[in-house]
């Protein structure tokens, strides 16, 4: 799983991708590109979008990876009660 540093990254890269888009097409298209930018990229562009989407986790992806932080966080909590109820009972 990517860290939150990992994906701020990667979005700053996609950030970059469109501002790059927006400034080339700016002068002749100002108002018509409202999300389409995909339309104006480079293949190149499209290549580097595609590979950082693919880098950044799914939600499928994330909401296993929180199943598995509640169920650590339970057997903790778990195993501290156990421990507690040794050293006082």
């Amino acid at each position: 799983m990517k860290s939150v540093a990992q994906i701020t990254q990667i979005n700053e890269q996609l950030d970059a991708i469109l501002a790059k888009v927006a400034a080339r097409t700016a002068d002749w298209c100002p108002t018509f590109l409202d999300g389409n930018d995909i339309n104006f990229m480079t293949p190149d562009e499209r290549t580097e979008r595609h590979m950082l989407l693919q880098s950044v986790p799914s939600f499928g992806e994330e909401a296993l990876a929180a199943k598995a932080r509640i169920r650590e966080r339970i057997a903790r909590r778990k195993a501290a009660s156990v421990q507690h109820k040794v050293t006082v009972g």
